[in-house]
């Protein structure tokens, strides 16, 4: 396709959108706008699936929403108004999608179960609930915490470690550890927190399911 064809194919596009203008400015405006809603559009959908209460509602919800905007833009008179609230409407489940709040209330794995107490005072840091669990495999293990305080004027040395899974080089888990001059050291990772029977997933972290904790 070449470039007299793209641009016609695109005064199309906003024709059938009632966004068409004759200025070039405006026209610009306009068709980057229609790729912006157009994003939204698909994100949006998934976006309702994850984030609604109830199974039923996150498939019909997301269903509806997915056949109600073609419909919209079909069925009813091309306008700007038209397009502007269907804009609007896809700009704010995304804001919403984006802004839901974090809560420590729920059930948690027992694995990340207790959130990691600070307290500063001068150059010492007071850590209550350092994780010290005893693994035996992945899912056998036996909780262990304890508290330490730490002179910041003690650090000697800082590793940042990266750890790779399945031979995936593009994605790592990245972990901080502070070495003491005693010879403590103190690990840090901000991790997903996973309530129980809840399962991690790319698309869920993606879209706010999941809460972080720093172990």
């Amino acid at each position: 396709m070449n470039k007299k064809s793209a641009c016609s194919r695109s005064g199309q596009i906003l024709k059938m959108l009632g966004l068409y203008s004759e200025k070039l400015v405006v026209k610009l405006f306009f068709f980057t706008l229609m790729i912006i809603t157009f994003l939204l559009y698909f994100w949006s959908i998934p976006s309702l699936y994850y984030n609604l209460p109830w199974m039923w509602l996150k498939i019909t919800g997301s269903i509806i929403f997915a056949l109600a905007v073609p419909a919209t833009l079909i069925m009813l008179k091309q306008s700007r108004r038209t397009f502007f609230i269907i804009s609007s409407l896809c700009l704010s489940i995304t804001i919403w999608q984006q802004t839901i709040p974090p809560e420590n209330k729920r059930n948690w794995k027992v694995s990340v179960a207790r959130l990691p107490k600070i307290s500063v005072n001068a150059n010492e840091v007071k850590i209550s609930n350092i994780r010290n669990f005893i693994y035996r495999s992945e899912t056998d293990f036996t909780p262990r915490y304890y508290s330490k305080t730490f002179n910041l004027n003690d650090i000697r040395s800082l590793d940042y470690i990266l750890s790779y899974w399945d031979g995936n080089k593009a994605i790592a888990h990245t972990i901080f550890s502070f070495g003491f001059k005693n010879g403590d050291y103190l690990a840090v990772s901000v991790e997903t927190r996973l309530s129980k029977n809840q399962k991690q997933s790319f698309l869920g972290g993606i879209f706010n399911q999941y809460e972080l904790i720093y172990i």
